[in-house]
């Protein structure tokens, strides 16, 4: 049986009063549910972790341990197809989409492996509590998209129509 796509209104409507404190930053550049990173350290950090729950917008626990060999990717794609989204990963000659939010993998100012979110070369969200990012080149993407064109639409898309809403009330 296939889902039916929820409504913009249904959306909204459970989303009302959730934004009551927004700041001035452009509604586009938002990180509507930004996770941040509870482990530290090159084998045990969970910054990979923290930066798909941001762009799935679910818990940090829900994501699930990743194998540390090369199943990891069918592993997360595997979760991720339950939730509607996909993961590819680009090395870093990738042109990278105008307007596409990323998760960018590079250095830590420690000099760790570490990903961030980043959109148009701009960094959206570390989810290290330093913000500091990364520290020379970008060395690989993450791509995290939806299996359904409306995933996106229903995360980030009704999130900031959530916003513009609320603005207007």
């Amino acid at each position: 049986m296939q889902q039916e796509e929820p409504s913009l209104e249904e959306i909204e409507r459970a989303m009302k009063g959730a934004f009551k404190e927004l700041d001035k930053k452009k509604l586009e550049d938002i990180i509507p549910h930004p996770v941040f990173q509870t482990k530290f350290g090159d084998t045990e950090g969970n910054c990979t972790h923290a930066c798909i729950a941001t762009m799935v917008m679910c818990k940090l626990e829900e994501v699930p341990k990743l194998s540390n060999d090369n199943k990891w990717i069918s592993e997360l794609n595997e979760w991720l197809a339950k939730k509607g989204f996909y993961c590819a990963i680009a090395d870093s000659s990738w042109d990278v989409p105008k307007d596409a939010f990323v998760m960018a993998g590079g250095k830590s100012p420690s000099g760790l492996g570490h990903y961030v979110i980043m959109k148009n070369g701009k960094l959206m969200h570390d989810p290290h509590p330093s913000g500091e990012g990364l520290v020379g080149e970008i060395e690989d993407y993450l791509l995290i998209v939806p299996l359904k064109p409306w995933n996106y639409e229903m995360v980030w898309g009704c999130y900031l129509a959530s916003i513009r809403k609320q603005l207007a009330d």
